[in-house]
């Protein structure tokens, strides 16, 4: 798998990436993570590679315009949309998010969509 993780929160973005590394560690298949914490620098990317699953966390109008920007270009990529609130859950209903997280996270809450991601591969 070839994941995305855009998150403006260096922490979180940090945590989501070593927990997806786990699991397919765990599950001893080969990914390929790529983070981002620039709008811009995901969009940029977007338009050159595909990726099997995006990880996004909202905090803003602007990311959730980030995820109708990779909606756009990819009807069937993924999308995992992660706030603090579920103040965005209509948006991910719209995008058709594979899974919409709220915090606080943790390493059983990324291991449970990855699954669910993995079985519509």
């Amino acid at each position: 798998m070839v994941i995305a993780v855009y998150d403006e929160i260096q922490a979180r973005r940090e945590n989501i990436v070593r927990w997806i590394s786990a699991y397919f560690e765990k599950k001893k298949k080969p990914v390929e993570i790529s983070q981002f914490k620039e709008v811009t620098e995901l969009t940029e990317i977007f338009r050159k590679n595909s990726f099997s699953a995006v990880f996004i966390g909202i905090n803003s109008m602007r990311c959730v315009d980030l995820a109708w920007v990779i909606r756009d270009r990819d009807k069937k990529c993924p999308l995992v949309i992660i706030s603090r609130v579920g103040d965005y859950s209509l948006e991910g209903y719209r995008l058709e998010a594979a899974d919409y997280l709220v915090e606080p996270l943790d390493e059983q809450k990324i291991h449970q969509t990855l699954d669910r991601l993995i079985k519509h591969e």
